[in-house]
């Protein structure tokens, strides 16, 4: 977490956008909100994507929210309240969560920072492309894993220290 509190100080000092995109989310910040104000009973099954989902077409976005969620203030610091959300309709599933730093809005660059990324999910064919790459670079290939544990095997006989591997990686190497 105390990165991610440098990153939210950073984005804030350099002004450059920071954005959450949660594909599937399960947050409940507006049904809570709903159900505080109208007196309503909880619902034990729905999530607030569930609740916009029928109100948006592709690129559409619900309203910006604060996040006023109480985890917030332990997690975030001096930032627990300047999280604003949104939901982003950008496929044919549930809207995508979307959370970013409230000096956006105030700057003025909402739209313009939403425009941005309905442009990498019209690029990723429904998923924002820059995560998607990152994603795909990041994952270690069985050659890349086999090279690791090379390494490894090499470094801990140097360091005179006794490796051993569990069955079940041992038996995944094998099947492979």
């Amino acid at each position: 977490m105390d990165c991610l509190v440098r990153l939210l100080e950073a984005s804030d000092r350099c002004q450059v956008p920071l954005v959450a995109y949660i594909d599937t989310s399960y947050a409940l910040d507006l049904l809570t909100l709903l159900q505080r104000c109208f007196q309503l009973p909880p619902l034990s099954s729905a999530q607030d994507a569930q609740l916009v989902n029928g109100l948006l077409n592709w690129g559409d976005r619900t309203p910006l929210f604060r996040c006023q969620r109480e985890i917030l203030s332990k997690l975030y610091g001096p930032f627990k309240d300047q999280i604003d959300y949104t939901y982003l309709k950008t496929n044919d599933g549930y809207p995508a969560r979307l959370e970013l730093p409230a000096w956006i809005h105030a700057a003025g660059r909402l739209e313009q920072v939403l425009d941005w990324v309905r442009g990498e999910v019209v690029i990723g064919g429904g998923y924002p492309y820059g995560i998607e790459t990152a994603d795909q670079v990041a994952v270690l290939r069985q050659d890349d894993r086999n090279a690791f544990y090379r390494i490894l095997q090499d470094w801990s006989e140097q360091e005179g220290l006794e490796m051993r591997l569990s069955r079940k990686m041992v038996s995944k190497v094998r099947r492979r």
